[in-house]
């Protein structure tokens, strides 16, 4: 009220109660009065206290109150975190086999190695370490349908321990062992010998070696020669 001073008295206006710059409003609608936190110095308009709307708010620009934004870095793109009252922008940047691609309102993340949404190989390809990036080959894969494993020839330095059994791929076709590279001694229980013509097993005794025929069911007597003991 520029021009009036804070107790100016009109015929027919309520008394006006109000210091400098601040804004007069009716109060239970009898009394015209101003309070400190909400003052109007002719350019800005300043609420102290809380702002209740219920309805919507336009406004053709905005200004900050005070509370800052720092950004922290640089790179593809950001995120927002509030600490307090500030709001900090973090940029993501790629590491070791992830490629960032910006969108318009995404950032998308995409593995270049093994592990990530795109390994390396095609499908079934056992994924291993090549000078520190995740690779793949067709001759080293595993189908999780037949549960079979591929691999190329492969050298094991150490022992090799199984707890189930071990057996060939076909029938008949593969050879334990070769004429240059024989197994120096065979421990075994009970032998089983069988090809298209013959089934026989043997299996020990006491005193003696026992052999049977499993197509027939008769059983043979191995008959051992005591042999000089300088032998």
């Amino acid at each position: 009220m520029a021009g009036f001073d804070s107790q100016f008295r009109v015929p027919g206006m309520k008394a006006i109660s109000a210091s400098a710059n601040e804004v007069s409003v009716f109060v239970n609608k009898k009394v015209v009065k101003g309070y400190e936190d909400l003052t109007f110095d002719g350019t800005d308009l300043v609420v102290t206290g809380n702002v209740f709307v219920e309805g919507a708010i336009s406004a053709s620009g905005h200004t900050s109150d005070g509370t800052t934004a720092t950004n922290l870095g640089s790179g593809e793109g950001s995120f927002a975190q509030k600490v307090n009252n500030e709001l900090q922008f973090r940029s993501v940047t790629a590491g070791a086999n992830i490629t960032l691609n910006s969108g318009t309102n995404s950032i998308e993340i995409v593995g270049t190695g093994g592990g990530a949404g795109n390994p390396a190989g095609n499908n079934t390809t056992i994924q291993y370490n090549d000078s520190s990036v995740f690779n793949g080959s067709d001759l080293f894969t595993f189908n999780n349908t037949t549960e079979l494993v591929t691999a190329p020839a492969t050298t094991i330095s150490g022992t090799c321990t199984v707890s189930g059994n071990l057996l060939p791929l076909n029938d008949s076709e593969y050879n334990l062992g070769s004429p240059t590279h024989r197994f120096s001694n065979v421990y075994t229980g009970d032998l089983h010998l069988r090809n298209e013509k013959g089934n026989w097993t043997i299996h020990e005794e006491p005193d003696m070696l026992v052999v049977t025929n499993n197509l027939t069911g008769k059983k043979y007597k191995m008959h051992l020669i005591p042999l000089p003991e300088e032998l």
